[in-house]
This record gives C-alpha cells, structure tokens and sequence, in this order.
C-alpha cells in the first residue's frame, strides 16, 4: 500500500510541474480575437461630444483596418498605408462602452465590440487616460 502511495504522489508532482511549464511548442492561444480578425471597411462615425453621425463619405476618408489572428494588424487610410504593427486583446478599465479592448503596440488601447459583421471601435487613447465623450466608429466586414 506504502509503494501505491508514493506512485501515487510521484505522479501528481509530475502532472503539476508539467502543467505549469511553459510551453514551446506554438499551442499557447493566439492572441488575436477570432471575431476581430478579418478586414473591415469604415461606414460611420458618431462623434462622442455633439451626437453627429457621418458616414466615411462625408467624413472625407476611407479606411481598411485588417487584425490577423497572430496579432499582427494593419490600418489603410485613403489607399495609403497609415499604420501597421502588433497588438492583443485586453480589458478596459474605463468608463467605456466596451470592457474588451485592442492594445496596440505603442501601448495605447481601443475598446471594441463585434456584432455580426460590425465591428465598433471606440476612441483610441492611452492605456491610462480616460477618453470622455469620445467617438465611435463602426465597421463593415468584408
């Protein structure tokens, strides 16, 4: 009975060293959002401070943002590369629409929401500031 025991605990020390370690092996998450990833065409903007809605059109742009799965993404601005980089999924601890946020790597964050095949961005700022009244821009899949 001793011997079982003492496999017993063997055992349960290797199953917990194991599951703690980190591994190499490329099966840890990808740190994109299945939801996000994708292009998306800007339709819309609602300006946080005066309630006004335009579309891409009348705010005089267009813009292509595509998030990958492997974190990287990309922002087009009037056929013209504006941005690339990476960025992951985290929290917004703002008082913000949105609590799921994208985290870009100039550490700034944007909360977000996916509806469908909308996409809702909220104002992009600091990681540390509260953005009040800030816009909304939404997003068709394509």
């Amino acid at each position: 009975m001793r011997v079982l025991q003492i496999f017993l605990f063997i055992g349960t020390l290797i199953a917990c060293v194991i599951s703690c370690e980190n591994r190499l092996c490329g099966c840890s998450p990808a740190p994109g959002d299945p939801k996000l990833s994708g292009r998306w065409e800007l339709v819309k903007i609602k300006y946080g401070l005066t309630g006004v809605t335009a579309t891409a059109q009348q705010a005089g742009y267009t813009e292509t943002l595509t998030f990958s799965m492997d974190g990287s993404f990309q922002r087009i601005k009037n056929g013209q590369e504006a941005e690339k980089g990476a960025y992951n999924i985290g929290t917004s601890h703002n008082e913000v629409p949105y609590p799921t946020a994208i985290v870009y790597n100039d550490k700034t964050i944007q909360p977000y929401q996916v509806k469908q095949d909308t996409l809702f961005l909220y104002e992009r700022g600091p990681a540390n500031a509260t953005v009040a009244d800030g816009s909304t821009y939404t997003y068709h899949k394509l």
